[in-house]
């Protein structure tokens, strides 16, 4: 009866260790993909980026065209709506990035106590 109930103990050992093994794969798992997400977003912000810098461009050709009466006013308004749009994607991404931040951060902080 003690052997039995020592094999009872080794096998809910071994299966917590299952578990552990199993939770500590899947952890690992989701922080490469999220870290992979952040990557991607670090690239999508410096697009944003770019865009911001060449609506600027753009809106202040039209502002410049229309001052030199070769513009059309709508063209203006419509370059700096352009510039505004970009100026928002911009913004998103960051707060995507920021929350996707958090997010790899809160796993790292429940990977910690099973990281040995």
């Amino acid at each position: 009866e003690n052997n039995l109930a020592i094999l009872k103990i080794a096998l809910e050992i071994e299966q917590i260790n299952f578990k552990y093994q199993d939770a500590k794969t899947n952890l690992h798992s989701e922080i490469a993909a999220t870290s992979a997400q952040l990557d991607a977003l670090v690239e999508i912000i410096k697009l944003h980026k770019e865009n911001i810098n060449i609506a600027a461009e753009q809106a202040t050709a039209e502002n410049k065209r229309f001052n030199l009466s070769y513009g059309d006013i709508s063209l203006v308004i419509q370059a700096r709506d352009q510039e505004l749009a970009a100026k928002l994607q911009y913004i998103q991404s960051l707060v995507t990035f920021k929350k996707t931040y958090q997010a790899i951060l809160s796993m790292c902080d429940k990977f910690l106590p099973i990281s040995n």
